[in-house]
């Protein structure tokens, strides 16, 4: 495709929503790459216009990961010094590019041996003191060779699918690695008596129901972990990643399109967090710092800042370059939630909103001692539901007749089941709030929200309408205008027929 010299296209400009507009009615969202001449003509003086306007507003000054850049979290180097020093330490993902930079910091703690347990081809550190194993952490056999061999006494778990277009295209890939792997990596944790696991998750993780592989799988292994930190012996935590500017899966795929000289986007005004690379090391390596517990500790970083403009991402570098190239909205692809479900912050915090932490993790969140990071626990839940759920998912994906589109309409049909167990073991106020924060007309479309979220909704109403029901009188001071609100959302949601008569009684006594 074509790209012009950045200035031609700078001559006139509407406002942005505008843009945004004429740029989807000219390809519509799913119609495809644009091929007509005339039409990448104006896509191109779209683009110059937009590019004008984000200039002229501040926007593209500087990269749009300018205020990341320069943030880190404080590490505690005595307490991480303890738990490493003399120790053999395993990494399982160490060739990728955060388990490369956490060797690298862990070698500092003088560990004995640093083991990496990667699929690559190849490693770039091996040496005396550091060994590299070529594994698939889902083949069990193999891996507890590597296990038996090293007798390690730390296990950073890093290994996973981590491209969510990936996944959607890998399922059964993506479960054997990210789920069946996980259950290997505990077992043998377990069997080999090491002392603390650290496994990395994702801020997608924090979702209360998801259809999107990746985020899904995340999501099963944090409860595969809280289950082993309730029932084995091993120290277990999980941190939450967001987006890792240095390593950023957007702006490498922005870059290239930009040079082939056409730019797709998801959707206009889409916001993302991001994080550094110290950030994410610090994290991981601050969760061995923690004090031991029987519930599976989270981290993250505390201060994420303000959410980045996606767009910004290829303007800036279209300015930078000095050029203009034809970019267009393609929708939201799978793998991606198109919309963000309100109910998953935590509104009687205002002001201290994070979105890795959701608002049923928030009754136990709290700042560490540097306040650089928010700790917290995986949500209970029950530990049959999760049981039967992985039985039927590693039988679904084991499976060489079952499509793909099958085994992901199970990974998310289990979600559902498990995380609604979580609702009904949490204070039946805070699954209300959650419930209505979720589907305030006044602070949401819910027409988009019921697209994108008819099963989270579904599934918090099974949860929490019987509990409104068994309290009685003691929902007699609940605001019944805003039970009102509820129900009529609930009536548009399908298979809630029973709890919309439950919570109508209610309502009108």
């Amino acid at each position: 495709m074509t790209t012009t010299r950045f200035g031609r296209c700078m001559e006139r400009h509407t406002g942005k929503e505008d843009l945004f507009e004429e740029i989807k009615a000219l390809v519509p969202a799913g119609s495809g790459e644009p091929r007509d001449p005339a039409v990448l003509d104006r896509l191109m003086e779209l683009t110059g216009q937009l590019i004008s306007i984000y200039e002229k507003a501040g926007d593209l000054d500087r990269h749009p990961f300018g205020d990341v850049a320069n943030r880190t979290i404080s590490r505690y180097d005595d307490q991480v010094r303890k738990q490493l020093q003399g120790r053999t330490v395993l990494v399982t993902g160490g060739e990728g590019y955060i388990g490369s930079e956490l060797i690298s910091a862990a070698a500092d703690f003088m560990p004995k041996r640093i083991v990496s347990v990667d699929v690559a081809d190849q490693c770039s550190h091996n040496s005396t003191e550091r060994q590299f194993y070529r594994s698939d952490i889902a083949d069990l056999d193999s891996l507890a060779r590597i296990f038996k061999a090293e007798r390690p006494d730390v296990v950073f778990h890093l290994a996973a699918e981590r491209e969510p277009a990936r996944a959607e295209q890998q399922i059964r890939e993506t479960i054997h690695s990210n789920i069946a792997g996980t259950d290997n990596v505990l077992q043998l944790c377990e069997e080999f008596r090491v002392r603390h696991c650290v496994y990395s998750s994702s801020g997608k993780a924090a979702r209360y129901h998801t259809p999107d592989v990746y985020a899904g799988s995340k999501k099963i292994t944090e409860w595969q972990l809280a289950r082993a930190a309730a029932t084995g012996e091993v120290d277990y935590s999980a941190v939450r990643f967001t987006h890792v500017m240095e390593n950023s899966i957007v702006h490498r795929e922005m870059l290239e399109k930009i040079d082939r000289g056409l730019v797709s986007f998801h959707s206009p005004e889409r916001y993302m967090h991001a994080q550094t690379k110290d950030e994410a090391v610090n994290l991981l390596l601050n969760s061995l710092a923690m004090e031991s517990s029987s519930d599976c500790r989270l981290s993250t970083v505390r201060d994420l800042g303000w959410p980045i403009d996606v767009l910004a991402i290829p303007l800036y570098e279209m300015k930078r370059r000095g050029v203009v190239v034809p970019l267009y909205f393609r929708g939201v692809p799978d793998g991606y939630e198109s919309e963000f479900f309100r109910g998953q912050l935590d509104h009687s915090r205002i002001g201290e909103f994070n979105p890795m932490i959701n608002a049923l993790e928030t009754l136990s969140s709290r700042p560490d001692a540097s306040e650089d990071m928010t700790i917290t626990h995986v949500a209970p839940f029950s530990f049959d539901a999760l049981q039967s759920a992985l039985g039927r998912l590693k039988s679904s994906a084991s499976s060489p007749d079952r499509p793909h589109a099958g085994i992901k309409c199970q990974l998310s049909s289990e979600i559902k089941k498990v995380s609604r167990t979580s609702f009904e073991r949490t204070p039946v106020r805070r699954a209300w709030d959650i419930l209505r924060w979720g589907v305030d007309a006044r602070a949401v479309n819910i027409d988009e929200v019921l697209r994108g979220h008819q099963d989270t909704i579904e599934l918090i109403a099974q949860a929490v309408v019987p509990q409104l029901s068994r309290e009685g009188s003691a929902w007699v001071d609940v605001d019944r205008p805003t039970l009102g609100d509820v129900l009529q959302v609930l009536r548009r949601v399908d298979n809630l027929a029973a709890e919309v008569e439950e919570l109508a009684q209610i309502s009108h006594p």
